[in-house]
């Protein structure tokens, strides 16, 4: 009775199937954390005066945002670094001539790629899950960290959906900002609130500032107001002000916090509630299924693999090959951005744009493996 193993390959050979997958994860593993390291200390080179700006500021706060970041990059280069295991493995592979004799012992180039395509598999499954259990609610927390000018002593409590930094709308002539907006049942807590009042002839009438502010039903109430006419060139300071503005709090939770950083049931939730209200939801949308269909990526590096370890065996050196490989698989992350790009302006529909990618650099991958058996 055949292992799981020889099913991959369509005959009895388990070692050569665990042995691929052993040197494809242990690859990948090693080179995505050459890339975390680098990124991080990159990272931390630019952020360090902001970390250690706050009175009170340690070493601690250098921890807990490289706890809150390391996800993220994580899951933006799991798949690259797919793609550069498949390239190293099948280059070494190649350069051996072990493809060759795997070939000559009856083995198809869709047969030797399998153990390669199983193991994206369960890296793109993984990946999907990492990302929603792990990636999501970090980001979040670190926005919120953000938002709070990585005070040492920021806490969150409540839910993370309930949370937006950098809250900025622009509405019936009207900007408003906000450095935070917390949500409490059914009003919102805004924090450093400032608004422009544009004036019919252009430019702006007036600005105001306040500390603190309240949303509900449309109503903003704001507290310790300094109010500065521009035409007049007054300047006046007011306990209160209240303007009503025709944004729901879900309409301003959804432009202020970052797609990508809400959970798949926040997301579906903000694009019917912008539905409802006739505002175009295509760049939720777009975010929505690619979050689906981004960890896929990884099933196609693979056949990008191929050309390293089948292709141009006559026709130029490793290095020729590899580089031609990497820019194929490049490509993938190129053309995925631009979709989504068109995808969030509405020029394409958000699902298309998230499966595009796939489906053209997979029938691409196939037709090529299929010309070289």
């Amino acid at each position: 009775m055949r292992s799981w193993a020889g099913y991959l390959v369509g005959t009895d050979r388990p070692i050569l199937v665990r042995r691929l997958l052993r040197l494809f994860f242990w690859r990948w593993a090693l080179i995505l954390l050459v890339i975390l390291g680098v990124l991080q200390v990159l990272d931390l080179l630019s952020r360090a005066d902001e970390l250690l700006a706050p009175d009170g500021a340690t070493q601690a706060s250098v921890w807990r945002y490289l706890e809150l970041r390391s996800p993220e990059l994580i899951s933006q280069f799991s798949p690259f670094a797919a793609l550069l295991s498949v390239l190293i493995v099948l280059m070494g592979l190649s350069n051996s001539n072990e493809v060759t004799a795997m070939r000559v012992g009856g083995l198809s180039a869709m047969r030797i790629l399998a153990p390669f395509l199983f193991g994206c598999t369960l890296m793109a499954i993984a990946h999907f899950s990492f990302h929603e259990l792990v990636t999501q609610p970090a980001s979040a927390r670190l926005a919120a960290w953000e938002g709070a000018k990585y005070e040492p002593s920021f806490s969150l409590t409540g839910k993370l959906s309930d949370v937006a930094a950098n809250v900025f709308v622009a509405e019936s002539g009207v900007i408003m900002k906000a450095a935070r907006a917390v949500r409490l049942g059914d009003s919102v807590q805004l924090t450093d609130v400032t608004l422009y009042e544009r004036a019919r002839a252009g430019g702006f009438a007036r600005v105001v500032y306040a500390k603190s502010g309240a949303l509900q039903n449309g109503r903003y109430d704001l507290r310790d107001v300094r109010s500065l006419n521009l035409a007049a060139g007054a300047a006046i300071s007011i306990s209160r002000e209240s303007f009503y503005l025709p944004i729901s709090a879900d309409r301003l939770f959804a432009r202020s916090r970052d797609p990508e950083r809400s959970t798949l049931g926040e997301l579906s939730r903000l694009i019917r509630s912008m539905r409802s209200e006739g505002s175009p939801s295509t760049e939720l949308e777009t975010v929505f299924w690619r979050r689906f269909f981004r960890p896929t990526g990884a099933l196609v590096m693979p056949f990008m693999g191929a050309v390293a370890g089948f292709g141009l065996a006559r026709r130029g050196g490793a290095v020729f090959r590899l580089l031609i490989g990497g820019a194929l698989g490049f490509s993938y992350f190129v053309f995925d951005s631009v979709l989504a790009s068109f995808g969030e302006l509405g020029v394409i529909t958000p699902l298309f744009a998230a499966i595009a990618p796939l489906a053209v650099y997979a029938a691409l991958g196939l037709a090529f493996v299929f010309s070289i058996d």
